[in-house]
């Protein structure tokens, strides 16, 4: 069939699904492109949100396996070696972290997303819009995918990704059965898929004990604090544990250690201190390679007999006598050679 007659229905059975209600079955397997750096995600609540709940553990590794049932609104994700990622009965929802209790929310807090498990869930119209992909390059021919008849067809690049991106589509359920961009030898894809099955409402409960969303967040809360402040004694310890003030009675002080490393002592830290004032700090081992972080504003550089660094305050004028306290602060007894700005 040609797209011009074809993609109209395909595109309704993406975004509707087959019209009636169905239950799926399967495993999904999700591989990363080459030189991408693997799965990860963030979100943001506002008001009275609920933290989102993901059907993927947004594992790092470039291919991950996923189990996967789903009737209606009721959901069960399990990980590879069969550990719970996600229960939802309808109702309510469990996140799960390996060596933590599950987190509890409601139901409409479910998010198909993370190591391909959105492939669980229809697409929404919005993803082809004008800022999606929008139409197919050339024709959508009919397949098997899985044994089962599906659609195949290229969709043509958004205009914030350069690659093409090529669909299976089960032509009963709407579903997309495999999404793949061969440019960077990625895939999204089902192994086994199956309709219609019955399944065990047990599947879709849990009884154990939980964590509330805002128990969670509280542990989080406090987790990243105790790790603020294990970064900042590295740093204290491998740099100074002087104050960083300097004559205009600016304190400064690291507020986070982005990146050490213990055998280099190489870091990268954020600098904060009273009057908004904020900057960035960091030092690698010496060395003649460019060394370029894409900081804004004024960059002060310098070298001592083991490293180079680097310092830019935002939104303040560093002069020479305050910048050589701050050197003597962080490197007591070394002078500073190699100093450039700009």
């Amino acid at each position: 069939m040609s797209s011009e007659t074809a993609w109209p229905e395909v595109l309704v059975r993406m975004v509707d699904g087959p019209g009636h209600a169905i239950s799926l079955r399967g495993t999904i397997r999700s591989r990363n492109g080459r030189h991408q750096p693997g799965n990860f995600g963030g979100w943001t609540t506002m008001g009275d949100q609920a933290r989102p709940q993901f059907t993927g553990n947004f594992s790092r590794a470039r291919e991950t396996v996923h189990h996967v049932w789903r009737t209606g609104s009721k959901v069960r994700v399990e990980d590879s070696d069969g550990h719970p990622v996600l229960i939802s009965d309808g109702n309510r929802s469990w996140s799960f972290t390996r060596g933590a209790l599950p987190v509890e929310g409601p139901a409409s807090a479910v998010r198909f997303e993370g190591n391909g498990t959105y492939l669980l869930d229809w697409r929404p119209a919005t993803e082809f819009t004008n800022t999606g992909y929008r139409e197919p390059v050339g024709t959508v021919e009919h397949t098997t995918f899985l044994g089962r008849p599906a659609w195949t067809f290229e969709l043509a690049p958004a205009h914030l990704d350069p690659h093409t991106v090529h669909l299976v589509v089960d032509t009963e359920t709407g579903i997309v059965l495999q999404q793949r961009y061969d440019a960077v030898d990625a895939v999204d894809e089902w192994t086994e898929f199956a309709v219609d099955e019955p399944l065990d409402n047990a599947l879709f409960e849990w009884t154990g004990p939980v964590l509330s969303a805002e128990e969670e967040a509280a542990r989080e809360r406090t987790e990243q604090e105790d790790e603020r402040a294990r970064r900042r004694q590295w740093f204290r310890t491998h740099v100074t544990d002087q104050p960083l003030t300097t004559t205009v009675q600016v304190d400064l002080d690291v507020q986070w250690v982005h990146t050490y490393n213990d055998n280099t002592g190489a870091f990268e830290a954020s600098l904060g201190g009273d009057h908004f004032i904020g900057g960035s700090l960091a030092r690698r081992p010496r060395s003649s390679e460019p060394w370029n972080l894409r900081w804004g504003g004024d960059v002060h550089r310098w070298s001592t007999t083991d490293f180079d660094w680097q310092i830019s305050l935002h939104d303040f004028t560093l002069s020479p006598d305050r910048l050589q306290q701050l050197q003597t602060r962080l490197h007591p007894g070394e002078p500073a050679t190699h100093y450039t700005a700009g």
